[in-house]
């Protein structure tokens, strides 16, 4: 191995040790189904539906999701979903089964303007459940309802759809954070450290040849 070889493998990894040790963030992702589209009122969308790599699954097996689109009565300016089964289940997953933090979800009325009470029930990654209910006001329009911190590191959320029905959008949610352990970051380290002195020593030569 010759030594810019070797220099250049340092600053690699020098690169690889930066984006480890950089603090991580978590990011957003919006469950809007927005690529949905199409020309009529209603369309069906079967039993499992997929967003920015979080799966919705309807648990029932008698009708599919659908979705709401303009020329519906019901459409407030984006595309919307439901749970067309009566008491059908809608469950909430990461692929992969990781764990996620719901932050909050928009609902309304599906048919008239009802006061709609809606529970999700969340299972806890370390085992538990988290259980919180909102309830529409009665009015036309979607509501956000914002959950607390106990639907955070949730391995799935489900939800029920119950007389009078509901249909929502917007779903926000954080991805869980995974940081790096201190083994990890031990190892770049002393890899970096010792390709940082090997470089000082070889420049080093270096200059003494110059000067010979």
């Amino acid at each position: 191995m010759s030594f810019s070889v070797f220099t250049r493998s340092s600053l690699a990894t020098l690169t690889v040790l930066g984006v480890t040790l950089v603090p991580f963030s978590s990011s957003a992702v919006v469950i809007d189904f927005d690529d949905l589209t199409g020309e009529g009122i209603v369309f069906n969308r079967g039993f499992t539906y997929i967003e920015d790599g979080f799966v919705l699954n309807n648990l029932a097996t008698s009708f599919e999701f659908a979705s709401v689109h303009p020329g519906d009565d019901r459409y407030f300016g984006s595309v919307h979903f439901y749970n067309n089964a009566p008491d059908g289940i809608t469950r909430l997953t990461q692929g992969g089964g990781a764990a996620f933090d719901i932050n909050s979800i928009s609902l309304n009325s599906l048919n008239g303007d009802y006061a709609v009470p809606v529970t999700f029930t969340g299972q806890k990654s370390g085992g538990g459940k988290a259980i919180q209910s909102f309830t529409t006001d009665a009015l036309a329009g979607f509501e956000t309802f914002f959950f607390g911190n106990d639907f955070d590191s949730v391995t799935e959320v489900t939800w029920v759809q119950a007389d009078p029905f509901h249909y929502f959008d917007n779903i926000v949610i954080n991805q869980a954070v995974s940081v790096p352990e201190p083994s990890t970051i031990f190892g770049f380290a002393t890899v970096l450290g010792f390709g940082a002195v090997f470089k000082r020593g070889y420049s080093r030569r270096q200059k003494k040849a110059k000067c010979n």
